[in-house]
Formats: structure tokens, sequence, C-alpha cells
């Protein structure tokens, strides 16, 4: 049975990685992605023209919901220390209520 699974920052340093290597095993991914700064957008045409792939372009606090999945791997956050200081509430939501938000959302499944 194919493996479901939502990569979270998908387009991300480490998001990408992890996203080509699930589609490389055949798994089935649903890419999240802000398009920030740090996203990669280059790698979009890649995964979006494998059939296992989908892309929702949105923040992780404003996912309403979360499709029968076997797992979530969360590379979605600001770590760039550097604007973590100049802009404190931006790092905040993505790192720390952006990983509430899903684990309610994981929750909310089971």
């Amino acid at each position: 049975m194919k493996k479901i699974v939502y990569v979270t920052g998908c387009l991300g340093f480490i998001g990408v990685h992890v996203t080509r290597k699930c589609l490389e095993k055949g798994w089935y991914v649903i890419g999240v992605d802000k398009l920030t700064y740090a996203s990669n957008e280059k790698f979009l045409p890649e995964f979006t023209a494998n059939p296992n792939f989908k892309f929702i372009k949105s923040d992780i606090n404003d996912l309403d919901k979360l499709y029968d999945c076997d797992y979530v791997i969360n590379t979605a956050a600001e770590t760039h220390v550097d604007n973590s200081i100049v802009s404190s509430d931006v790092f905040l939501r993505s790192n720390v209520n952006g990983v509430h938000h899903l684990l309610k959302l994981i929750k909310e499944k089971n």
C-alpha cells in the first residue's frame, strides 16, 4: 500500500530533500509551502510533474484539515537567526504556533 505523507515547508532547504526522497520511494506527497524568501520554487516544476505530488500553497497555521495520511513531516520553520531577532513574531508564528496547529489537526484525525 502506498504511503501518504505531508511535507510542510516542501520547498525549503530540508523540505526539498525530504520531498524528493519520499517521491523516490513511490510515496504520495502532499507538499505544503507558504512560498517565502526561504522557499526554492525552482523545484516546484520537478515535483508537480510527478503524479504522486500535490502542492498546497499555505501557511501551516492556515490549514483547515489534514487529509488521510500516514505521516506528517514538518520542515516549515523560520530558521534564519537574524530574521528571528528582527521579527520574532514571524518566527514564533511559524515555529511555535504552526507546530501547535499541526498537532491539533493531527489530534482531530484520531
